[in-house]
């Protein structure tokens, strides 16, 4: 985002303790400069390389004072299965592997939708009905899940590993 220079007001340099780029979560090294509206930026000035950084100890402990995300694991109740579905909440460290892959409850959830390190995703569970697709044109619980994870996957890589039984739950 462009600036003027009245309205950059310090320039320094990080020697890759203090940012994260905003984009990547990758730790930054080098110059970069601070806004009147309190916002970082890589580089002295702005130009087509410039990236919106955070501030380490802004991602980390003033966004979420708890560093770490409790598991859940979500049992649907009987009020959901009378809907036939319930909605699941999951999360996944930036750019890291299948293993960051988390389960977690909706308050849970909200913090990591905050958390420039983690990437959310809440979606739709189907728990009654066929187990796959009838002749009839209803939707089965494995073919509805398999589509759900597949419009998660978009934002989450690998979530089809994490959730394997697509009729986890069903009725």
């Amino acid at each position: 985002m462009y600036y003027p220079k009245s309205e950059i007001l310090k320039v320094d340099y990080t020697s890759g303790t203090e940012f994260l780029t905003k984009s990547t979560s990758a730790f930054y090294k080098g110059f970069y400069y601070k806004t009147n509206d309190g916002r970082f930026f890589s580089g002295k000035e702005y130009n087509a390389e410039t990236k919106e950084l955070v501030p380490i100890s802004n991602s980390v402990s003033g966004i979420n004072q708890k560093k770490s995300y409790e598991f859940h694991y979500a049992m649907p109740t009987n009020q959901e299965y009378d809907k036939g579905f319930f909605t699941r909440y999951v999360i996944k460290r930036v750019n890291s592997g299948f293993e960051t892959i988390l389960e977690v409850d909706e308050k849970e959830y909200d913090r990591a939708t905050k958390d420039p390190l983690y990437v959310a995703s809440k979606f739709t569970w189907k728990i009654a009905g066929p187990l796959y697709n009838t002749p009839e044109g209803i939707p089965g619980v494995v073919d509805e899940n398999q589509k759900t994870l597949d419009q998660v996957e978009k934002t989450i890589a690998e979530v089809k590993k994490y959730f394997t039984n697509l009729a986890q739950y069903a009725k």
